[in-house]
């Protein structure tokens, strides 16, 4: 069992990169999408689903926001970063999706593998499970 990296710096870096790919911006922007997603990126979607990345940038650049003016917003808290070897690390957190009317829903474990390539670290692979619902903590 590997251990928990303690590195703060890493850790904020990656927990930022993560968080990044949940804003409707960025996940409407091809040049950032392809900066934070290797070219060999694979996703198991939380339906079970996998996708590549054409397919993964297909889906985000015609993200429509569920029909409502406001697209859900992405809740994530509990980040745990270990480091697998000097240029790979397994992100660990949970989210929820926060609607306009402020319901809370989609609760889910997520994994992302970053890989460091050149000077960036890049999403490898991600998975989204479903689970049971969880407290939110709130980061002011």
């Amino acid at each position: 069992m590997m251990a928990q990296d303690r590195s703060p710096s890493l850790l904020e870096l990656l927990r930022q990169q993560e968080q990044a790919l949940h804003e409707p911006g960025v996940r409407r922007d091809g040049t950032a999408l392809r900066c934070l997603l290797h070219a060999e990126f694979t996703e198991i979607g939380r339906s079970g689903r996998r996708y590549d990345l054409q397919q993964m940038l297909s889906l985000l650049l015609s993200e429509e926001p569920d029909g409502a003016p406001t697209p859900p917003r992405i809740h994530a808290q509990d980040f745990e970063l270990q480091v697998l070897a000097p240029d790979l690390a397994l992100l660990l957190y949970r989210s929820a999706h926060i609607d306009a009317q402020k319901q809370v829903h989609r609760h889910s474990r997520r994994s992302s593998l970053w890989q460091h390539v050149g000077q960036v670290w890049q999403m490898r692979f991600h998975q989204g499970t479903a689970c049971d619902t969880f407290d939110l903590i709130h980061i002011a």
